[in-house]
């Protein structure tokens, strides 16, 4: 069969050789493989689930999200959260976020209620279900030793067991994100024109959609197929073009009836924010490999992985551009100009390749290496990760999560405020989309250091707040703003975490 030349296999420990990979026959694997494979999921999905924990940070992404499953379930209004958007701070959250993680927490909801244990399994069948789709992309690319390790390095990473106890979108994004590569990879070149394009084409602009409406850093995908299209076959092919539609119904159908995903607020360019963002995003991949005590070996590892990918995508890149390639300087260059950063959490869509890249570096200079030296070094590179992250766990709390919405102050703090204030009441707290789930009451948040005192008056009279609250881990302006105003504040509760005052009377005009 006729196919375009992919890179070589990247673990071979023998000397390379070019083959066509991606759209070549190969022989259906061994069945033995399958229940290895299946064997491996289950025990990674085992693992995280027996290991969640009680509670949960407060963040405040899973309290909005949760907050749209809810009012789906009940009936109300999709965007009817209580979390008041200041226009002052939006990068605090959108007003609302896309639908599709919340419809995958409704059934958790519908069978267990508020329940944050079943919540999060949603999280970890999400992840699990990644891992099988991440093991049939790389299929092709991987000895199954080799495909089987790279599994177990990803499923039993510290970083993404750790994550797994916050209810947010990042790892159904992941999953919907990898389906439509798996899709687009592997299609066959006669697939992408004439009837045998409409099935694929329908299927991978659906699964685009749902990464779109479970993050909307979903467009990059729709935007790489369209690229590649242009690159490769100098035309728009009928697969890229059918998919398109079905993408554009999605988001067409999600702006009519779940309006208000507003992130275009939060943009605003600014080149040193943006540099300083892209050099820590290089430096926050080092939470990849942390081992909990050297920094020394940590950083030799991060430098040795990092020196590893950008070798083994330069490599790819001079052979052929793939969708995957494309798809990581793309979603790399969305958050280079995007002005907040988040660390290695942005970076989690990307993560995967990069274990991947990393893995065909060691396989590119294994293949360098004579006789069974190529093959020890691979594996010897595969025990220092692990070994690593064994030393992570180490460090890392089992346990229930001692600080956010179930410590003890916590509880209180919502208690009091939902039976000793008002309905109607409008509250002033740094975690506004948390504090409006677990009490009802609409909030927001205070406005940042460098805003006028005048400006944040008026915001509070525009949203007629009537509480304000501070917290014992507040940033410093707000402190101050407190002390300095209490004038103005009538103490009404607090605890050794919280203080709650009431809006006596407005500052003089």
């Amino acid at each position: 069969m006729r196919g375009r030349t992919a890179v070589p296999p990247i673990c071979q420990t023998h000397t390379m050789r070019t083959t066509s990979l991606t759209h070549a026959h190969h022989p259906t694997p061994p069945r033995w493989q399958f229940w290895i494979l299946l064997a491996l999921l289950a025990g990674i999905g085992l693992f995280w689930s027996l290991t969640l924990r009680q509670g949960h940070v407060w963040g405040g992404d899973f309290s909005l999200y949760i907050r749209h499953a809810l009012n789906l379930l009940q009936g109300i209004p999709y965007g009817e959260s209580g979390y008041i958007l200041n226009p002052a701070d939006p990068v605090v959250s959108p007003q609302a976020y896309p639908p599709v993680f919340p419809l995958l927490l409704l059934p958790a909801l519908a069978l267990f209620g508020f329940n944050l244990t079943a919540l999060k399994m949603v999280v970890v069948v999400c992840f699990v279900l990644f891992l099988a789709v991440y093991a049939a992309l790389l299929r092709r690319d991987l000895p199954f030793s080799h495909l089987c390790a790279v599994i177990l390095v990803l499923g039993l990473n510290p970083f993404f067991w750790d994550f797994k106890d916050d209810v947010r979108s990042d790892i159904p994004f992941l999953l919907f994100t990898y389906i439509a590569l798996v899709q687009i990879y592997h299609l066959a070149p006669e697939k992408r024109q004439g009837r045998q394009a409409i099935l694929p084409a329908v299927t991978t602009g659906l699964v685009m959609y749902l990464a779109y409406g479970t993050r909307t850093l979903g467009i990059v995908l729709p935007a790489c197929l369209l690229l590649l299209d242009l690159l490769q076959w100098r035309k728009i092919t009928l697969f890229t073009l059918l998919a398109g539609i079905v993408f554009g119904l999605g988001v067409g159908g999600q702006s009519l009836f779940f309006p208000g995903n507003g992130y275009w607020q939060q943009y605003v360019f600014d080149p040193t924010t943006n540099a300083l963002n892209v050099a820590g995003y290089l430096i926050s991949l080092s939470t990849l490999w942390e081992n909990g005590y050297s920094n020394a070996l940590l950083l030799i590892v991060s430098i040795v992985t990092l020196s590893l990918a950008v070798t083994a995508v330069w490599t790819r890149l001079r052979a052929r551009l793939t969708i995957l390639e494309l798809y990581l300087l793309a979603y790399v260059l969305v958050l280079a100009v995007w002005p907040v950063s988040q660390g290695i959490r942005f970076l989690i869509p990307v993560l995967p390749l990069y274990l991947f890249y990393v893995f065909a570096g060691v396989g590119q200079l294994a293949a360098r290496l004579p006789g069974k030296w190529g093959g020890g070094l691979f594996w010897g590179v595969t025990a220092v990760i692990f070994l690593s992250s064994a030393a992570r766990y180490t460090t890392l709390p089992f346990d229930a999560i001692p600080t956010g919405i179930g410590r003890a102050e916590s509880v209180a703090l919502f208690e009091y405020v939902r039976a000793e204030t008002a309905e109607t009441d409008v509250l002033i707290f740094r975690k506004p989309r948390v504090l409006a789930l677990y009490t009802g009451r609409s909030s927001a948040i205070f406005h940042p250091e460098q805003s006028g005192e005048a400006e944040q008056w008026a915001f509070w009279r525009e949203i007629a707040a009537t509480h304000l609250i501070v917290a014992n881990w507040d940033e410093a302006h707000w402190q101050q703003f407190i002390a300095e105003h209490q004038a103005l504040l009538e103490p009404v509760y607090a605890n050794a975490d919280f203080r709650v005052y009431r809006l006596a009377r407005w500052p003089e005009e």
